[in-house]
């Protein structure tokens, strides 16, 4: 009783590793699980003496025997006028082997590795999108007993023969700029670099991880082999901490508008049209167009179509575009009575192309309308909506494509309007749907995370589904800016980068948080106006923003750690005391399901419906060891091999996977990679790839693996004689969704396709022939499951609504058939064209 069997051992071991990493998830990565660190090297944008330059041997060189893997990820800097210079220089036994990358150079190729003088025979291109958009992973092994240099770059291999004395190296290793002996170079390419390894028969001895947030000393994960730096910029460092950009001080008021596309604060004065570009930290101007009293409330506001700015005022029924030259003709006064409306909020409509403006604070009163500008009749609509938007000032906007709405967080007001009749914080995040005229409240958020009002403008990266704001308290004079994000999945708000302060009074002050796509930086824009001038502050902070080295919690993250901690120990105790419980159980179940795992001993199992997943025959999930390339190669072998049963040839594998490569070039970059492949495989346990028919096959023993396609083509084969054990062993099988919902290729489409329309076309025959002799809920099941894989198949809703309907449950069935037409129109960009009675009495389905 007190041994628990390998299965139990297994899944007790994947219960722990989901527990622990969600812990680790929502307690260590406050910038929602995304990586942000390594050291930025400043190249030929600097003094020469102001290089970065990372030497990583400085007392003496490290010995890591006669064969060993040097590994780091690389990501070139975007947006400079010169790249070139060393990546850098291993040294090996005296011999110097120098990655060095030339964009500018006569070679087509502008990656080279240079041995000595002469540029060494490895040379290739890699597109400049690609290596400073992403991360790249660099490797290089040296073999001394067989002579051997290899070096990959993300899937790319090159291997060639080299000639180093000694039967032991002595490895020196630089980065950047750097001086040793007779080698020095000051030539470097602005890059980013991390995690630096060193290998020694597939174990690593020496790891610099670069993530630090200060100082000059590099530290090795692994041994008391140190690093120095010069003149460094550490990348976690840029995403934690502001700094000041710019500030000025102008005449009068001024007003402004973040053009993203052209990278430029468009700032407007009593007599003045400037633009800054916060990248370069040039300003260009012209007189202004507009001539405005200094207190009048007037905004700048660019319309995203035409990315035309536009100048509004409420109180005066104006909106004017600013021309792209100078108009002096043309002079716009506004009303000198003091105005209504202060520090609303407001947005253009990408889809038409219209004005809203929400809430605002004006004469002792706050405001929850929602007006509309008319530019045909230049006046501003009321517009009638639903929902809850109790009246606020100080709030944030930002807009959500996907959702078509605009999201309002936070702000200050009364839900009664008058500003003597208990004002306060709001702590909710809402949303004003454009298409709806209708609010809806997403999230109320922890009040006792004091103040809560907003920059005026908020960033919503669509992508990763997180909105950032600016928050500040309301009643200081020199409060602080603290960067939050909240993800739109769960709403755990967290708190992002280190705080500043500027100067506010709330109608004399501005503050907005801006995008900057091109530099991958925010930027926070901050206004203040004494009645005589205006200081403006701008601060960046790089992209996407995480926690602050140095941060003091909130209450509000605490607990929520807290919380997730105590859920996580809750589970864990539970989940020990179920397993124990039922281990005899589960050895007795049906061993044949796949949703079961089987206890083999010696292997392991392949899913391919849901995501792709490779489980070892230790239990250990190691869908990550394959890489993207690894991944699609596996997976062509393999469901070509079980489907076809003969597997693919060499040439097919080159023109899919090699096509831009050289005969060699594929050659030897698929002998690399199917030897990677093997090499995995040999850890899922008695399955591997042959080549003895001629063609490259995936074997595996039947008996020992589940793998799950396999088993559907068992099935598949005898379609048309299901029976309900069947079609219950199918649903088993493809429970968890569409085949590898996580792996997009142009070769996989098609075979996506035919499977998905094989598994509906099956459920679908079996419904038309055993719908009467069925239970009710298990054809409502199969529907369903139609679903999974088609959701706009009018045959499967036919037969839920009618069999709701039969039921008598009416009300789902109703609510079936709205769900399934706005799928419709949304797919379709029209009506579904029958009725829900049409439906419902169509003989041609289940009666």
């Amino acid at each position: 009783m007190a041994i628990f069997d390998s299965h139990m051992t297994s899944l007790l071991h994947h219960i722990y590793t989901i527990i622990f990493s969600a812990i680790f998830l929502f307690i260590a990565q406050d910038d929602f699980g995304q990586d942000h660190t390594g050291l930025h090297f400043k190249g030929s944008e600097a003094p020469l003496d102001q290089r970065t330059g990372l030497d990583l041997t400085p007392g003496r060189p490290i010995h890591p025997g006669s064969e060993f893997e040097l590994s780091f990820d690389l990501r070139i800097e975007p947006n400079q006028k010169y790249y070139f210079g060393y990546i850098f220089r291993a040294i090996v036994n005296g011999k110097n082997y120098d990655l060095i990358f030339n964009q500018f150079s006569d070679n087509p190729d502008n990656f080279h590795l240079v041995s000595g003088e002469p540029i060494h025979k490895i040379s290739f291109h890699l597109p400049l999108e690609e290596i400073t958009s992403d991360w790249i992973t660099v490797k290089m092994k040296i073999d001394l007993k067989n002579q051997e240099l290899l070096l990959s770059v993300g899937d790319t291999i090159f291997t060639d023969h080299i000639e180093v004395s000694g039967k032991k190296a002595a490895l020196k290793l630089l980065f950047g700029a750097h001086r040793f002996e007779r080698f020095s170079a000051t030539d470097v390419p602005a890059m980013n670099i991390r995690s630096i390894k060193i290998k020694k028969r597939n174990k690593t001895i020496h790891h610099w991880t670069l993530d630090q947030v200060s100082g000059e000393d590099v530290i090795d994960q692994k041994s008391g082999n140190h690093g120095l730096v010069s003149h460094p910029i550490w990348i976690k460092n840029l995403h934690s901490q502001w700094t000041l950009n710019h500030s000025f001080i102008m005449r009068d008021r001024i007003r402004y508008v973040y053009n993203q596309e052209a990278n430029e604060l468009v700032l407007m004065t009593s007599d003045s049209l400037l633009r800054y570009n916060p990248g370069t930290g040039k300003i260009s101007g012209t007189p202004s167009p507009i001539r405005f009293e200094k207190n009048s409330n007037f905004r700048l506001i660019i319309e995203p179509k035409s990315n035309q700015v536009f100048c509004y005022l409420f109180d005066s029924n104006t909106k004017v575009p600013l021309p792209e030259i100078e108009f002096d003709t043309i002079v716009f006064h506004f009303p000198k009575h003091e105005a209504i409306y202060r520090n609303h909020n407001s947005i253009i409509f990408p889809k038409k192309n219209q004005l809203f403006m929400f809430g605002g604070y004006g004469h002792y009163k706050y405001f929850n309308s929602v007006y509309c500008y008319n530019d045909t009749l230049s006046t501003w609509d009321t517009v009638a909506y639903s929902g809850t938007f109790y009246p606020r000032y100080l709030a944030g906007l930002g807009y959500h494509p996907g959702k078509k709405s605009a999201y309002i967080l936070g702000g200050y007001g009364s839900k009664t309007s008058d500003q003597a009749l208990n004002p306060g914080y709001y702590y909710d995040l809402i949303a004003y749907s454009f298409e709806k005229n209708c609010f809806t409240t997403l999230a109320e958020f922890d009040k006792r995370s004091d103040d809560f009002c907003f920059s005026n403008s908020l960033h919503i990266d669509t992508a990763s589904n997180i909105l950032y704001g600016l928050k500040f308290s309301k009643y200081e004079a020199n409060p602080k800016l603290q960067a939050v994000a909240i993800s739109l999945d769960d709403f755990n708000l967290r708190y992002v980068g280190d705080t500043f302060t500027f100067q506010f009074l709330d109608i004399k002050s501005t503050i907005d948080l801006f995008y900057n796509k091109k530099e991958q930086k925010l930027i926070s824009v901050t206004s203040f106006f004494d009645e005589q001038n205006t200081s403006l502050s701008i601060h960046e902070i790089a992209y996407p923003p995480v926690e602050f080295a140095n941060a003091t919690h909130s209450h509000i993250n605490r607990s929520l750690s807290l919380r997730y901690i105590y859920i996580a120990i809750a589970i864990l105790v539970v989940t020990l005391v179920v397993l124990w419980m039922k281990r005899g159980k589960n050895k007795q179940e049906d061993s044949g399901s796949f949703s079961k795992t089987k206890s083999a001993g010696n292997s392991g199992s392949i899913q391919i419906f849901g995501d792709f997943l490779v489980i070892d025959k230790r239990g250990d999930n190691i869908t990550g060891s394959f890489t993207p390339l690894l991944k699609e190669l596996f997976l062509y072998i393999m469901l070509n091999s079980l489907r076809f049963e003969k597997g693919v040839t060499s040439k097919a594998l080159d023109e899919i996977f090699w096509f831009d490569k050289s005969e060699q070039s594929a050659q030897n970059n698929r002998s690399v990679n199917m030897a990677k492949l093997r090499t995995l495989l040999l850890n899922v346990g008695n399955c591997h790839i042959s080549k003895e028919t001629g063609y490259w096959k995936f074997e595996f023993e039947h008996g020992d693996h589940c793998i799950d396609y396999y088993e559907y083509l068992k099935l598949a084969r005898n379609y048309k004689s299901w029976s309900q054990n069947d079609m219950k062993r199918l649903l088993s099988i493809i429970q968890k969704g569409p085949a590898l919902s996580n792996i997009n290729a142009d070769w996989l489409d098609d075979f996506k396709a035919e499977l998905s329309n094989e598994i509906i076309d099956g459920i679908l025959g079996y419904v038309a022939v055993n719908a009467r002799k069925e239970a009710p809920d298990f054809i409502i099941h199969l529907a369903n499951s139609v679903f999974c894989f088609d959701r706009v198949n009018e045959e499967a809703m036919t037969i839920k609504c009618k069999i709701l309907a039969s039921m008598g449950k009416h009300s789902l069935a109703n609510d079936a058939f709205t769900i399934f037409t706005k799928e419709y129109k949304t797919l379709y960009a029209e009506n579904f064209p029958k009725t829900f009675n049409q439906v419902i009495e169509d003989s041609g389905n289940v009666n």
